[in-house]
């Protein structure tokens, strides 16, 4: 009696590696060394991996800094209207730019043609304001990240930039805030409208195809970085402003809502989890930034404090200290470094904000830090201790 081994989830390749690997498997097929089945079959064995195509190098980061450095040079060289030029000739020159960096990324390859794109997309960002201030429009309106960002995300998807699509998204963000803010200012509306659109980008990551994987844990770490801003601005001890709900809220709620149900549907444990936390922290930011019994008027020595505000500032800490604690834990799941990281300093900067904020008249700042420091290796104890665990557990299963 025969049986089947069961089918094994493909191993991660590189790019480059992945790439070089399709080509021979073509040209043993083509000189008749093995079958097209043979080939498709060992094809399906492995899969391109985001991790080692995309480390960090200094490379990478030199040629990313250089190409941002360019795009924003650009966009401040609209800004300061080019006097000596007319609109017309304005537009047409930073319209010719656009393109012939569009134009120059396609002609080169690898890190160059990465850099080339991020800066195609920074430079649509100049096209656009260029044409608005020739047509006469405000170039402090909101809509023009609307329509840079947009173009930028189309631009990325077309071409697979993945830099091209952290400017399309974080264009996206701005103009959501930024909009949101325009019709109701105050702590609440920015929370909500940052942790809102944590969520909506943990959607979205749930919800891309595997050939665009790519672009999803892009939309991820977006998410986790702002449901960790949003958290921490809710957190604070003392907000301005009124706390008013404005109509752009209530439209991203009922966005979030779909995309996070469309996502629980079709996506895994792993999805579901990660919208988990993005949705706790959207409700613990909402339930802060409207529960603030500590006022701008009100002193921050511990005997101005009552004891309700003793509670919702020791509320605040441990949630925040839980979902940046999660996102962490995620992005070492994920192998994203840039989740992991941005958890990390969010913990630290938001200790240290708190120790002189609140906790510097009873304890210092150094009692503090060494308090969560030690909470944090246990953690980490108890977490290394689990993983290896089930991993003896799968390895002799």
């Amino acid at each position: 009696m025969s049986t089947t081994a069961p089918k094994r989830e493909p191993l991660p390749l590189s790019a480059d590696n992945h790439r070089w690997l399709t080509t021979e498997l073509r040209e043993w097929e083509r000189e008749g060394l093995i079958s097209s089945d043979t080939a498709g079959a060992i094809t399906d064995r492995y899969t391109v991996s985001d991790s080692p195509a995309h480390r960090i190098t200094a490379v990478r980061v030199i040629l990313g800094l250089g190409a941002s450095f360019l795009g924003i040079g650009l966009i401040w060289l609209v800004a300061a209207n080019l006097d000596q030029l007319s609109p017309l000739l304005r537009f047409v020159v930073v319209t010719v730019l656009w393109i012939g960096l569009a134009v120059a990324a396609e002609l080169t390859r690898d890190l160059v043609s990465a850099a080339l794109k991020l800066l195609s997309a920074l430079a649509f960002g100049a096209v656009v304001f260029q044409a608005a201030q020739s047509l006469q429009v405000p170039a402090y309106r909101p809509v023009l990240l609307l329509a840079w960002g947009l173009g930028a995300l189309l631009y990325a998807y077309a071409r697979t930039s993945r830099a091209a699509g952290f400017v399309g998204i974080t264009v996206l963000a701005a103009w959501y805030v930024w909009q949101a803010m325009d019709a109701a200012g105050g702590v609440v509306t920015f929370t909500g409208a940052i942790l809102l659109l944590s969520v909506a980008a943990v959607a979205i990551a749930a919800l891309h195809p595997p050939e665009w994987r790519a672009f999803g844990r892009l939309w991820l770490a977006l998410g986790a970085i702002m449901s960790l801003v949003g958290l921490f601005t809710a957190a604070l001890p003392q907000a301005t402003g009124e706390n008013l709900w404005s109509g752009g809220l209530t439209a991203g709620l009922i966005l979030v809502i779909g995309l996070a149900a469309a996502a629980l549907w079709r996506s895994g444990r792993d999805e579901q989890v990660e919208l988990a936390i993005a949705g706790a922290g959207l409700l613990f930011g909402v339930v802060f930034s409207l529960w603030r019994p500590i006022s701008s008027g009100s002193g921050m020595l511990p005997s101005d404090f009552t004891a309700l505000m003793w509670v919702r500032t020791g509320l605040a800490i441990v949630a925040f200290l839980l979902v940046a604690g999660a996102w962490a834990i995620v992005g070492a799941r994920r192998q994203l470094a840039m989740i992991s990281a941005a958890a990390v300093v969010a913990v630290v900067i938001f200790t240290t904000f708190q120790s002189f904020a609140v906790f510097a008249p009873i304890i210092s700042g150094a009692t503090l830090f060494l308090a969560v420091g030690a909470v944090m290796i246990l953690t980490g104890i108890v977490a290394e201790r689990a993983r290896r665990r089930i991993g003896s557990e799968v390895a002799s299963s």
